[in-house]
Protein backbone atom coordinates (compact mmCIF):
# COMPACT_ATOMS: atom_id res chain seq x y z
CA UNK A 1 0.00 0.00 0.00
CA UNK A 2 0.66 4.05 -0.65
CA UNK A 3 0.15 4.91 2.31
CA UNK A 4 3.07 4.62 5.10
CA UNK A 5 1.11 6.30 8.25
CA UNK A 6 1.48 4.27 11.90
CA UNK A 7 -2.18 4.79 12.19
CA UNK A 8 -3.50 4.09 8.64
CA UNK A 9 -1.16 0.59 8.84
CA UNK A 10 -3.52 0.55 12.36
CA UNK A 11 -6.53 0.62 10.57
CA UNK A 12 -5.33 -2.13 8.10
CA UNK A 13 -4.22 -4.37 11.10
CA UNK A 14 -7.98 -3.75 12.60
CA UNK A 15 -9.08 -4.90 9.42
CA UNK A 16 -7.54 -8.34 9.30
CA UNK A 17 -8.91 -8.38 12.74
CA UNK A 18 -12.22 -7.53 12.07
CA UNK A 19 -12.53 -10.15 9.08
CA UNK A 20 -11.09 -13.02 12.08
CA UNK A 21 -13.86 -11.82 14.58
CA UNK A 22 -16.88 -11.99 11.79
CA UNK A 23 -15.68 -15.81 11.30
CA UNK A 24 -15.23 -16.25 15.21
CA UNK A 25 -19.04 -14.90 15.62
CA UNK A 26 -20.34 -16.41 12.51
CA UNK A 27 -18.52 -20.02 13.28
CA UNK A 28 -19.79 -19.75 16.75
CA UNK A 29 -15.83 -20.50 18.13
CA UNK A 30 -15.10 -19.76 21.65
CA UNK A 31 -15.55 -16.61 22.97
CA UNK A 32 -17.81 -15.89 19.87
CA UNK A 33 -19.63 -13.25 21.14
CA UNK A 34 -16.40 -11.11 21.02
CA UNK A 35 -16.30 -11.29 16.93
CA UNK A 36 -19.59 -9.22 17.09
CA UNK A 37 -16.86 -6.11 17.14
CA UNK A 38 -15.53 -7.03 13.94
CA UNK A 39 -18.58 -5.54 11.45
CA UNK A 40 -18.64 -2.15 14.07
CA UNK A 41 -14.61 -2.19 13.31
CA UNK A 42 -15.67 -1.98 9.95
CA UNK A 43 -17.77 0.24 9.90
CA UNK A 44 -15.61 2.36 12.14
CA UNK A 45 -12.70 2.28 9.57
CA UNK A 46 -14.46 2.71 6.53
CA UNK A 47 -16.51 6.25 7.42
CA UNK A 48 -13.24 7.13 9.73
CA UNK A 49 -11.14 7.33 6.51
CA UNK A 50 -14.49 8.50 4.24
CA UNK A 51 -14.54 11.46 6.92
CA UNK A 52 -11.02 12.28 6.35
CA UNK A 53 -11.21 12.26 2.08
CA UNK A 54 -11.85 14.80 -0.35
CA UNK A 55 -15.89 15.81 -1.55
CA UNK A 56 -14.48 16.91 -5.13
CA UNK A 57 -15.44 14.64 -7.33
CA UNK A 58 -19.50 14.96 -8.25
CA UNK A 59 -21.69 12.84 -6.30
CA UNK A 60 -22.35 10.67 -9.27
CA UNK A 61 -18.55 9.79 -9.62
CA UNK A 62 -18.49 8.93 -6.22
CA UNK A 63 -21.85 6.84 -6.55
CA UNK A 64 -20.37 5.07 -9.50
CA UNK A 65 -17.37 3.78 -7.73
CA UNK A 66 -18.68 2.78 -4.80
CA UNK A 67 -20.99 0.46 -6.80
CA UNK A 68 -18.35 -1.20 -8.85
CA UNK A 69 -16.33 -1.73 -5.22
CA UNK A 70 -19.55 -2.81 -3.12
CA UNK A 71 -22.69 -3.22 -5.08
CA UNK A 72 -21.44 -5.57 -8.19
CA UNK A 73 -19.87 -8.18 -5.66
CA UNK A 74 -23.21 -8.18 -3.77
CA UNK A 75 -24.78 -8.48 -6.82
CA UNK A 76 -22.18 -11.33 -7.58
CA UNK A 77 -22.68 -12.98 -4.51
CA UNK A 78 -25.88 -12.47 -4.33
CA UNK A 79 -26.79 -14.80 -7.39
CA UNK A 80 -23.94 -17.24 -5.98
CA UNK A 81 -26.14 -17.69 -2.79
CA UNK A 82 -29.32 -18.30 -4.79
CA UNK A 83 -27.84 -21.21 -6.43
CA UNK A 84 -26.48 -22.50 -3.37
CA UNK A 85 -30.42 -21.97 -1.99
CA UNK A 86 -32.08 -23.52 -4.97
CA UNK A 87 -29.85 -26.39 -5.17
CA UNK A 88 -30.33 -27.32 -1.61
CA UNK A 89 -34.48 -27.16 -2.49
CA UNK A 90 -34.15 -28.95 -5.38
CA UNK A 91 -32.18 -31.77 -3.56
CA UNK A 92 -33.58 -31.62 0.02
CA UNK A 93 -37.00 -29.92 -0.45
CA UNK A 94 -36.37 -27.09 2.25
CA UNK A 95 -37.68 -23.70 1.10
CA UNK A 96 -35.43 -21.00 1.62
CA UNK A 97 -37.40 -17.50 0.09
CA UNK A 98 -37.69 -15.04 2.89
CA UNK A 99 -39.21 -11.31 1.63
CA UNK A 100 -35.69 -9.86 3.28
CA UNK A 101 -33.69 -11.26 0.65
CA UNK A 102 -34.79 -8.88 -1.70
CA UNK A 103 -32.84 -6.11 0.09
CA UNK A 104 -30.97 -8.03 1.62
CA UNK A 105 -29.26 -10.73 -0.62
CA UNK A 106 -29.67 -14.42 -0.28
CA UNK A 107 -27.64 -14.48 2.59
CA UNK A 108 -28.11 -12.85 5.44
CA UNK A 109 -24.64 -11.36 5.80
CA UNK A 110 -24.74 -9.70 2.60
CA UNK A 111 -26.96 -7.20 3.88
CA UNK A 112 -23.69 -5.33 4.91
CA UNK A 113 -23.23 -4.34 1.72
CA UNK A 114 -25.51 -2.50 0.68
CA UNK A 115 -26.02 -0.46 3.56
CA UNK A 116 -22.20 -0.01 3.12
CA UNK A 117 -23.50 1.73 -0.23
CA UNK A 118 -25.96 3.55 0.41
CA UNK A 119 -24.64 5.23 3.36
CA UNK A 120 -21.46 5.99 2.08
CA UNK A 121 -22.94 8.10 -0.57
CA UNK A 122 -25.55 9.83 2.08
CA UNK A 123 -22.58 10.92 4.39
CA UNK A 124 -20.10 11.53 1.01
CA UNK A 125 -23.10 13.97 -0.40
CA UNK A 126 -24.09 15.64 3.26
CA UNK A 127 -20.42 16.69 3.41
CA UNK A 128 -20.45 18.03 0.17
CA UNK A 129 -23.79 19.75 0.49
CA UNK A 130 -23.21 20.75 3.81
CA UNK A 131 -19.64 21.50 4.76
CA UNK A 132 -20.26 22.19 7.78
CA UNK A 133 -20.39 18.79 9.37
CA UNK A 134 -16.68 18.98 9.03
CA UNK A 135 -16.67 20.93 11.72
CA UNK A 136 -15.99 20.87 15.54
CA UNK A 137 -20.19 21.68 15.97
CA UNK A 138 -21.03 19.54 12.84
CA UNK A 139 -18.70 16.12 14.54
CA UNK A 140 -20.30 17.13 18.07
CA UNK A 141 -23.82 17.00 16.30
CA UNK A 142 -22.83 13.61 14.42
CA UNK A 143 -21.49 12.14 17.48
CA UNK A 144 -24.90 13.08 19.30
CA UNK A 145 -26.91 11.41 16.46
CA UNK A 146 -25.28 8.46 16.56
CA UNK A 147 -25.97 8.52 20.55
CA UNK A 148 -29.54 9.28 20.14
CA UNK A 149 -29.95 6.53 17.65
CA UNK A 150 -27.93 4.04 20.05
CA UNK A 151 -30.31 5.01 22.88
CA UNK A 152 -33.48 4.38 20.29
CA UNK A 153 -32.47 0.67 19.61
CA UNK A 154 -32.07 0.40 23.29
CA UNK A 155 -36.49 0.07 22.76
CA UNK A 156 -37.59 0.24 19.30
CA UNK A 157 -34.99 -1.85 17.95
CA UNK A 158 -37.41 -4.22 15.27
CA UNK A 159 -36.84 -7.57 14.39
CA UNK A 160 -37.32 -7.07 10.80
CA UNK A 161 -34.76 -8.01 8.47
CA UNK A 162 -32.45 -6.32 7.43
CA UNK A 163 -34.10 -2.94 8.75
CA UNK A 164 -32.56 -4.32 12.44
CA UNK A 165 -29.22 -4.89 10.82
CA UNK A 166 -28.98 -1.07 9.44
CA UNK A 167 -30.37 0.29 12.44
CA UNK A 168 -27.55 -1.90 14.34
CA UNK A 169 -24.78 -0.50 11.81
CA UNK A 170 -26.21 3.21 12.18
CA UNK A 171 -24.61 4.28 15.23
CA UNK A 172 -20.79 2.83 14.34
CA UNK A 173 -21.33 4.44 10.72
CA UNK A 174 -22.31 8.17 12.93
CA UNK A 175 -19.20 7.68 14.99
CA UNK A 176 -17.08 6.49 12.31
CA UNK A 177 -17.52 9.78 10.57
CA UNK A 178 -17.26 11.83 13.91
CA UNK A 179 -13.90 9.93 14.60
CA UNK A 180 -12.47 10.61 11.68
CA UNK A 181 -13.00 14.61 11.67
CA UNK A 182 -11.98 14.24 15.57
CA UNK A 183 -8.37 12.08 14.21
CA UNK A 184 -7.94 15.15 11.77
CA UNK A 185 -7.01 17.97 14.41
CA UNK A 186 -3.63 18.86 15.19
CA UNK A 187 -3.22 19.16 18.67
CA UNK A 188 -2.82 15.64 20.69
CA UNK A 189 -5.17 17.09 23.94
CA UNK A 190 -8.26 17.97 22.04
CA UNK A 191 -8.62 14.59 20.06
CA UNK A 192 -8.19 12.24 23.07
CA UNK A 193 -10.58 14.59 25.11
CA UNK A 194 -13.22 14.29 22.53
CA UNK A 195 -12.48 10.78 21.99
CA UNK A 196 -12.17 9.45 25.51
CA UNK A 197 -15.83 11.47 25.64
CA UNK A 198 -17.36 9.25 23.28
CA UNK A 199 -16.29 6.56 24.54
CA UNK A 200 -17.55 7.44 28.06
CA UNK A 201 -20.99 8.64 26.65
CA UNK A 202 -21.46 4.98 25.00
CA UNK A 203 -20.37 3.19 28.16
CA UNK A 204 -23.10 4.83 30.11
CA UNK A 205 -25.29 4.13 27.33
CA UNK A 206 -24.71 0.55 27.57
CA UNK A 207 -23.96 -0.08 31.36
CA UNK A 208 -27.69 2.05 31.43
CA UNK A 209 -29.60 -0.66 29.16
CA UNK A 210 -28.56 -3.67 31.63
CA UNK A 211 -31.61 -2.05 33.65
CA UNK A 212 -33.78 -2.40 30.47
CA UNK A 213 -35.57 -6.10 30.53
CA UNK A 214 -34.47 -7.68 27.43
CA UNK A 215 -32.44 -5.48 26.24
CA UNK A 216 -29.06 -6.75 26.82
CA UNK A 217 -28.34 -7.25 23.70
CA UNK A 218 -24.88 -8.13 21.44
CA UNK A 219 -25.12 -4.63 19.81
CA UNK A 220 -24.34 -3.01 22.74
CA UNK A 221 -21.25 -5.07 23.09
CA UNK A 222 -20.70 -4.51 19.56
CA UNK A 223 -20.29 -0.56 19.50
CA UNK A 224 -18.56 -0.57 22.60
CA UNK A 225 -15.83 -3.16 22.11
CA UNK A 226 -15.80 -1.33 18.54
CA UNK A 227 -15.08 1.81 19.74
CA UNK A 228 -12.74 0.63 22.00
CA UNK A 229 -10.61 -1.01 19.93
CA UNK A 230 -10.44 1.57 17.02
CA UNK A 231 -9.36 4.31 19.72
CA UNK A 232 -6.45 1.68 21.00
CA UNK A 233 -5.60 1.10 17.55
CA UNK A 234 -4.78 5.30 16.78
CA UNK A 235 -3.03 5.33 19.63
CA UNK A 236 -0.10 3.28 18.14
CA UNK A 237 2.16 2.56 15.53
CA UNK A 238 1.75 -0.28 13.84
CA UNK A 239 4.69 -1.43 11.71
CA UNK A 240 4.44 -2.10 7.90
CA UNK A 241 4.51 -6.28 7.33
CA UNK A 242 3.89 -8.74 4.53
CA UNK A 243 1.42 -10.59 6.39
CA UNK A 244 -1.13 -7.53 6.67
CA UNK A 245 -0.11 -6.05 3.27
CA UNK A 246 -1.37 -9.64 1.89
CA UNK A 247 -4.97 -10.31 4.11
CA UNK A 248 -5.50 -6.80 4.69
CA UNK A 249 -6.90 -6.21 0.36
CA UNK A 250 -8.57 -9.25 0.91
CA UNK A 251 -11.00 -8.61 4.25
CA UNK A 252 -14.28 -7.64 2.08
CA UNK A 253 -13.64 -10.86 -0.11
CA UNK A 254 -13.28 -12.50 3.43
CA UNK A 255 -16.06 -11.58 4.89
CA UNK A 256 -18.53 -12.63 1.73
CA UNK A 257 -17.03 -15.96 0.83
CA UNK A 258 -16.94 -16.96 4.48
CA UNK A 259 -20.60 -18.35 4.93
CA UNK A 260 -19.43 -20.50 1.71
CA UNK A 261 -16.69 -21.95 3.16
CA UNK A 262 -17.67 -22.54 6.33
CA UNK A 263 -20.38 -24.60 4.58
CA UNK A 264 -17.96 -26.79 2.66
CA UNK A 265 -15.85 -27.59 5.56
CA UNK A 266 -18.93 -28.85 7.59
CA UNK A 267 -20.07 -31.04 5.15
CA UNK A 268 -16.29 -32.54 4.86
CA UNK A 269 -15.35 -32.77 8.52
CA UNK A 270 -19.21 -32.29 10.32
CA UNK A 271 -19.51 -29.08 12.67
CA UNK A 272 -16.85 -27.62 15.13
CA UNK A 273 -16.94 -24.76 16.88
CA UNK A 274 -13.07 -24.70 18.10
CA UNK A 275 -10.46 -22.27 17.52
CA UNK A 276 -8.66 -24.46 15.13
CA UNK A 277 -11.68 -24.71 12.50
CA UNK A 278 -12.04 -20.98 12.82
CA UNK A 279 -8.76 -20.36 11.85
CA UNK A 280 -8.93 -23.14 9.05
CA UNK A 281 -12.29 -21.20 7.88
CA UNK A 282 -10.66 -17.37 7.75
CA UNK A 283 -7.33 -19.12 5.69
CA UNK A 284 -9.16 -20.72 3.36
CA UNK A 285 -11.60 -17.94 2.61
CA UNK A 286 -8.57 -15.82 1.98
CA UNK A 287 -6.92 -17.80 0.12
CA UNK A 288 -10.02 -18.59 -1.91
CA UNK A 289 -10.40 -14.33 -1.82
CA UNK A 290 -6.38 -14.43 -3.28
CA UNK A 291 -6.77 -16.57 -6.21
CA UNK A 292 -10.22 -14.59 -6.82
CA UNK A 293 -7.90 -11.31 -6.87
CA UNK A 294 -5.61 -12.57 -9.62
CA UNK A 295 -8.45 -14.12 -12.18
CA UNK A 296 -8.88 -11.76 -15.51
CA UNK A 297 -12.72 -11.31 -14.01
CA UNK A 298 -13.16 -12.71 -11.03
CA UNK A 299 -10.97 -9.74 -8.86
CA UNK A 300 -14.13 -7.27 -9.41
CA UNK A 301 -15.99 -9.44 -7.23
CA UNK A 302 -13.68 -10.04 -4.41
Amino acid sequence: MAARDGRVWSYEYLRVAAAFSVVLYHQKGPCYWLGVAGLSLFLLISFSLLAGSKTDAPLGAFAASRARRVLLPWVFWSAVYLAMNLLRQWRHGTPFFEPWMVPAGFSLHLWYLPFLFTASVVVYAVRQRCPAVDRPAGVGVCAALGLAVFVANAVLLPTVIPVHQWLTAAPSTLFGQALGRIGLGRAARPRWAATAALLAATAAVCAARFFIPGRQALDAVMLLLGLALFSAAGAVRLPDTAAVRLLAPLTMGIYVVHPLVMDMFVRAAGASNTLLRVSLVFAASAALVYCMRKAPVLHRFV
